[in-house]
């Protein structure tokens, strides 16, 4: 499914199914995450250099960069509630 991908752009209605599935995965893999991580699962990271710039050397970067780049769509999300 390519609807939520980098360069994505809204297309229409989205369906409360949809919404409820995000929901779920928002917070099921965040737990995921966590229990993979203190099980030591995240042995090997590839650099990456994101398209807006940053470097990210290993796991911890790539983590604390995501959290910033969530709060952005945050902050977007809230902004636009304002108009609706």
């Amino acid at each position: 499914n390519d609807t939520y991908k980098n360069g994505s752009k809204p297309t229409g209605t989205t369906t409360q199914a949809e919404i409820d599935e995000l929901k779920e995965l928002l917070f099921s893999l965040i737990e995921k995450t966590k229990e993979d991580y203190a099980n030591g699962k995240f042995v090997t990271y590839n650099e990456y250099t994101t398209g807006t710039g940053f470097h990210l050397a290993s796991t911890l970067e790539a983590m604390n960069f995501n959290n910033y780049h969530e709060a952005l769509h945050m902050g977007f999300m809230m902004n636009i509630r304002k108009f609706i």
